[in-house]
């Protein structure tokens, strides 16, 4: 991802596709992403068969894309595996982000809650945690959820995630998956 820097302004932006999503570098060196409204909800959904054909497993994603590349920036992701299995909350997060650190989640004005970094790949890298009634709820109340992860090269990088339509989006994978 190329982001150009602005001499004057001393602030760097970059649009990303469908979300409406702004991401700015300010002069204190800190990356932030502010998403506009969407014009309709942000969370899709989509089912498949799980292996023994005997049910579906069903996701509530939003994925963010850099406009420019298409590349992937960001997906949030909460999978109902059906039957007894425990729902499951993963972000596929970008590149050169700090593992050690994980990737802070806050949602509104609420208390952060890290999440460790998993797994990564020529992809991206990926945190995956149970998806639990505490974090379900604050998700269901909320308006934006603000991913925050430190870069590499020591900066922040904040993304904010639209909540628009994520209630809806969870019922619905629920309701499919069981």
């Amino acid at each position: 991802m190329t982001i150009r820097s602005l001499a004057h302004a001393g602030v760097i932006a970059l649009a990303l596709a469908g979300s409406g999503t702004v991401l700015a570098q300010t002069t204190s060196g800190e990356t932030t992403a502010a998403p506009a409204q969407p014009a309709g909800p942000a969370w899709s959904v989509t089912c498949a068969s799980a292996a023994d054909l005997s049910r579906l497993q069903c996701s509530a994603f939003q994925e963010l894309r850099v406009q420019q590349s298409g590349q992937r920036l960001v997906r949030v992701q909460i999978t109902m595996p059906g039957g007894d299995s425990t729902p499951v909350f993963a972000m596929s997060l970008p590149h050169g982000i700090n593992f050690v650190e994980g990737a802070k989640v806050t949602i509104d004005d609420g208390q952060p809650r890290t999440f460790a970094i998993r797994s990564a790949d020529q992809s991206g890298s990926y945190t995956q945690v149970p998806f639990d009634a505490e974090l379900a709820a604050a998700m269901k109340a909320g308006n934006e959820a603000k991913l925050r992860v430190r870069l590499l090269n020591g900066r922040d990088l904040e993304i904010g995630v639209s909540l628009n339509g994520f209630t809806k989006a969870v019922d619905l994978a629920a309701k499919g998956a069981s």
